[in-house]
This record gives structure tokens, C-alpha cells and sequence, in this order.
């Protein structure tokens, strides 16, 4: 590992807050312009749990497929959606294609139309790099305005704890001269306490570079550390977890 570039912002958004502010319960229109769908507005089922406000750019999205049943219905920097569609009178099936654009896992990954359809619930796991599919068999049951939306929520999987007895000496000076052994930069004025350590570095490949996190949280009554890992990369953050447990 080697410490982080001059710009620490790009590390620094994978610290502690950040599995919060990319978990993504978003409003996604899934209509398609050929052959309306859904219920009649005001009776179509409850959703699971109350669904986020449309994406902003919804109707853009939709005017997209008033003349075409296939294309990308959506995307940002972690998610790409596809969309197939057929319609034979009032009966359509749709495909929607979930893509993961990240290098890690997205867990408890869950989907929920609001309109009158018959889908299987999608894997909860999509691995980096990874492609799930959904069909959904749907029903026109009347004409509608506004069109049906699809609540889409995951979470990215980086992040590794343990909590563990110390195996030698609590010495803080000891503890610095491993941490920065690590190859990492010791971070000051970052943790709100002062008696825990935080660092940022980049594990090097040739493929590619992953950016890491660690906090390293002591107390010195218990004789017990809890040490957290953060990395762009699942498996890095569960493997220098287990490798750095046994050093402090």
C-alpha cells in the first residue's frame, strides 16, 4: 500500500458516511411509450415502503421510448438499466436489465414496481462488473397520465469490521510506527476521537488501484481494538481486515 495522492477528496468519500449517501431509493419511471400499462391512478398496490420522489429527469427518460421498446432507460455512475419490451394487445412482457458500473458489490439490492404486474423478485447480491435481469408481465387495465414508477434500493458492499483482543502492547507510538508501516498515511483532525487512528492509501496493481480506509478505534480499559476497513474493493477491505487483526 502507498499513501494517497495530494487530492484526498476522492479517498475521503469512501469514509464512514458513504454507504449512506449512496444507498439509492430512487423513483424510476418504467414505462414504455408502445402499449400503457398499470393500474388505473390511485388503485395500483402499495409498495413495500413509502418510494423516493421521481428522478428529475423522468420525463426525459420516458420520451426516450414514445417510438422504441429497447434501449437504456437509465443511468448514472453506479447503475446502468436496460429495457426490452413486446406487446401483444393488452398484454406486454418487459425486461429490464440491472447493471453494476462499480468494482464492488451492491447487497440487499431490491426492486418495486408500482403497477399490476408478475415478477420474481431479482438476486439480492450484484457483483461488480455484473448484469441481473427481471421480466415483469404486465396488464393495460385502463388509459393513465402519469406513468407507474420503479423503487429501486441497494447498498455497496465495502466495508469490513472486527473486533478483537490485543495481542501486544497498546503503546501509541508502536501503534503509529506499524500503521505507517503499512505503506498508508496517518490522517490527523479526522476522527472526532482524538484517540482513534485513521489512515488513507492506495493498494497498487496493474489493473488497478484501489483506495482504502482504515480506522483503527482502541480502548485501553478493555484492552480491545475495533478496526474497520474501507476499501473501493469488497474482498481488499475483508482481507487487510483479517491481515491487520493479528498485528495490533
Amino acid at each position: 500500500m502507498e499513501a494517497p495522492p495530494h487530492n484526498m477528496q476522492d479517498l475521503k468519500d469512501l469514509g464512514p458516511d458513504t454507504t449512506a449517501h449512496l444507498q439509492r431509493s430512487s423513483g424510476v419511471p418504467a414505462s414504455t411509450g408502445q402499449g400503457c400499462f398499470g393500474r388505473k391512478r390511485g388503485t395500483s398496490a402499495p409498495p413495500s415502503e413509502d418510494p423516493a420522489p421521481p428522478l428529475p429527469e423522468a420525463d426525459e427518460l420516458l420520451n426516450k421510448f414514445v417510438c422504441k421498446n429497447n434501449g437504456v432507460l437509465f443511468e448514472n455512475q453506479l447503475l446502468q438499466i436496460g429495457i426490452k419490451s413486446e406487446y401483444r394487445q393488452n398484454l406486454g412482457r418487459m425486461y429490464l436489465f440491472y447493471g453494476n458500473k462499480t468494482s464492488v458489490q451492491f447487497a440487499s439490492f431490491t426492486t418495486t414496481p408500482q403497477l399490476n404486474v408478475q415478477t420474481k423478485p431479482v438476486e439480492p447480491l450484484v457483483e461488480g462488473g455484473a448484469q441481473i435481469q427481471q421480466v415483469l408481465n404486465i396488464e393495460c387495465l385502463t388509459d393513465f397520465s402519469d406513468a407507474p414508477l420503479l423503487n429501486i434500493k441497494f447498498r455497496p458492499q465495502q466495508e469490513a469490521q472486527k473486533i478483537f483482543k490485543a495481542n501486544h502492547g497498546m503503546d501509541t507510538e508502536v501503534l503509529k510506527a506499524k500503521l505507517l508501516g503499512l505503506g498508508s498515511a496517518l490522517l490527523d483532525d479526522v476522527d472526532p476521537n482524538p484517540e482513534n487512528y485513521v489512515c488513507a492509501g492506495v493498494i497498487q496493481t496493474k489493473g488497478q488501484q484501489v483506495g482504502c480506509l482504515l480506522r483503527l478505534e482502541p480502548n485501553s480499559q478493555a484492552q480491545m481494538y475495533r478496526l474497520t476497513l474501507r476499501c473501493s474493493k469488497d474482498s481488499v477491505s475483508k482481507r487487510l481486515c483479517e491481515l491487520l487483526a493479528e498485528q495490533f
